[in-house]
């Protein structure tokens, strides 16, 4: 089948599949389940693969939950991934809508219910294109969260005989319909502070007798943005502190201080730079202060980077569907799909949903997203697979 054909059969089918996808993604959304406990979505999965293909292999790799599936290509010379994370969010859902949650204090509140929809969508339409290579079906867990389902899955071998991978995710800072794109990096990696002031504490009328920890916060704290400053033109970076520990007496000097601080940035090379400027920030303040600082670095997830030849095929994709295309801007948050990325050529896209100025962003308890969307997913999904 040619590209022109195959492309217009694509279009066709995840035309036909809207209702379904709809169906499938509010069924998901009334019971949403918390990372590493989508028991009831895995089987939902499982089932939909079933009835919705008739050559998915789903492949045994010993997860409790979430699926890995496989189509196979007519000539398999290669294997093409495709993923969508699964899990919910510890979130109350304020819509009251007729698909609403059901589970109490659980809300899929990033789309992943959408993003399951639409990969279900995607592994349906390739089951009838038969494109060339084989197409490896990612339904991951635990994104949300530190459990990282990506490095699960890597840990399980979901990844072997993997040539390329891409990922997606609804997004609700783009116009409704864009597909989003950017090379290189695209979102953030982290990292995390975690200091112990260690002063000497004493009445709190007698300051000159004591170190006290809280001075020496309060200048770390003044001065992460003169950092941030200094850095971000070469290394664009967040560096925020997020939580304060202290004594509650109201009439003494604390002994201690714990202080944590988190810092984003969009480089591999920024993290070590970030952890020496920091380190001499801590330092500084604690000597001014008479104070002693104990320091913890914890990395967090790394920056994800879009393969550009890999982007080559995502635009192309979009064109032969005559979808619109915008460049989005990196983003501060991360993603696990990151650890893919580091192991294979990766690219990971966006579905615009924004409608008007007042849409809710993700992790909102009002968040919510027009299900034509759905087959405008699937079929770019299915065409990243088809044209690779």
């Amino acid at each position: 089948m040619d590209t022109d054909k195959s492309m217009a059969k694509i279009k066709q089918e995840a035309a036909a599949l809207k209702e379904t996808m709809t169906e499938i993604r509010r069924d998901l959304h009334r019971r949403p389940e918390l990372g590493l406990r989508e028991y009831r979505t895995t089987t939902k999965i499982r089932d939909l693969l079933t009835s919705m293909t008739t050559q998915a292999e789903i492949l045994d790799l010993g997860l409790k939950t979430g699926v890995v599936a496989q189509l196979p290509g007519t000539e398999g010379k290669k294997t093409v991934a495709l993923r969508a994370d699964i899990d919910a969010l510890a979130i109350t859902e304020t819509n009251t809508h007729s698909f609403a949650s059901l589970n109490p204090g659980v809300m899929h509140a990033c789309g992943h219910d959408g993003h399951t929809a639409m990969l279900l969508g995607a592994a349906a339409i390739l089951d009838k294109i038969r494109p060339r290579h084989h197409v490896r079906l990612l339904f991951q867990p635990a994104e949300e969260g530190p459990a990282s389902g990506a490095r699960l899955l890597l840990e399980h071998d979901a990844l072997k005989d993997v040539d390329v991978i891409f990922g997606a995710h609804l997004n609700a800072t783009s116009d409704f319909g864009l597909v989003g794109y950017c090379d290189g990096p695209v979102m953030a990696g982290g990292l995390v502070i975690e200091l112990n002031i260690i002063g000497q504490g004493g009445h709190s009328a007698y300051p000159d007798e004591c170190a006290n920890p809280l001075l020496a916060a309060a200048a770390i704290i003044s001065g992460l943005a003169q950092v941030k400053d200094r850095l971000h033109a070469s290394i664009p970076c967040t560096i925020v502190p997020t939580t304060i520990q202290c004594g509650k007496s109201e009439n003494r000097i604390p002994d201690r201080a714990k202080l944590e601080i988190r810092s984003k940035f969009l480089s591999a090379d920024a993290e070590p730079i970030l952890r020496q400027e920091l380190s001499r920030l801590f330092e500084h303040a604690s000597a001014i202060h008479h104070t002693r600082c104990e320091i913890t670095f914890i990395p967090k997830l790394p920056v994800t980077v879009n393969d550009p030849e890999v982007g080559a095929v995502v635009r192309q994709a979009a064109q032969a569907l005559n979808l619109p295309l915008t460049k989005i801007v990196p983003s501060m948050g991360s993603e696990d799909f990151a650890y893919y990325a580091q192991k294979i050529p990766a690219y990971y896209m966006t579905f615009g949903i924004r409608q008007g100025d007042q849409f809710p962003i993700a992790h909102n308890p009002d968040f919510d997203f027009d299900e034509s969307i759905l087959p405008i997913a699937a079929a770019q999904l299915a065409a990243c697979a088809t044209l690779y």
